[in-house]
Parts: structure tokens; sequence; C-alpha cells
């Protein structure tokens, strides 16, 4: 049965989302938003359009699928306000990924345009596993006596 028009079910919005709610927990929900907004109105986070990649760990090795999620963390304010807003925005973003089970990569500054005036802010790189397949049969250590 195919599921409803306009209803988005698939591992990279389930992790999106994931994202997206770890960071409203730990910082105003109101200023967070899951995709791209028409207009940047700062303070904000935003998470942008997602990579996707394939990715191959250890021998004989484990595919994984991984999605990493550019999330923006835009300030405004004085410019020494903007940049200690973005110190506290790395952070939210960066502990709300560990808390939703994804791993923050790194973050980078960079101006935001929110309509003419620009304004700090940075991007923190996210990922999160998608899936994982081996084809690696366990160990003696795992096995079980049934």
């Amino acid at each position: 049965m195919a599921a409803a028009v306009g209803v988005r079910v698939n591992r990279v919005a389930d992790s999106r989302q994931r994202l997206v709610d770890a960071i409203r927990l730990l910082w105003m929900p109101e200023r967070v938003h899951a995709v791209t907004p028409n207009r940047v109105d700062p303070p904000c986070v935003f998470v942008a359009g997602t990579s996707l990649d394939r990715i191959t760990v250890g021998s004989p090795g484990a595919q994984m699928a991984v999605a990493t999620f550019p999330v923006w963390c835009v300030a405004d304010g004085r410019p020494d306000e903007q940049t200690r807003t973005l110190d506290d925005l790395i952070a939210v973003v960066w502990d709300a990924a560990f808390a939703c089970g994804a791993l923050p990569n790194d973050a980078t500054p960079s101006a935001v345009d929110v309509g003419g005036v620009s304004v700090r802010g940075a991007v923190v790189r996210v990922e999160l596993t998608l899936t994982a397949a081996t084809l690696c049969t366990p160990t003696l250590q795992e096995a079980t006596n049934g």
C-alpha cells in the first residue's frame, strides 16, 4: 500500500527529524527549522540539504550508508554578541548530535545573507548512519549455546 500523498517515510527523513528533535530539546524549539526556511530570521538553527555516502568499514568490510546533514547556526546582534551566540549554538548542535546517536564532524564559520545584510553563521556537519550490512560471521564469543 502506498503512503499518503505528502507523507514522507524514509530513513533520511527519519534521521533529519531525530536530529531536529534533539536540537529542539536543548534550544528554543520555535527557532529550530527542520529544513531551510524561506526567510532566515536570526537567531536560528536549520538543517539544509542532505548528502548521502556509502562507505566500507573494516575487513572484509561492512557496508554503511551515511547521511551528512549541514546544520546552519545563524546569530544576530553586535559582532561580539554574534560570536558568543555562535559558540553556544555550535555547542547545542554538537551535544544534540551525540544525544541522537549522530556524530558531529566539524563546525565552519560562514557569513549568512539574511535579506541584504550579512550576519555571522556556522555550519556544523553532522553524520548519521542510516544502514549497516556485514557479511562477517559471529565470533565464538558472540555465539550462544541454544
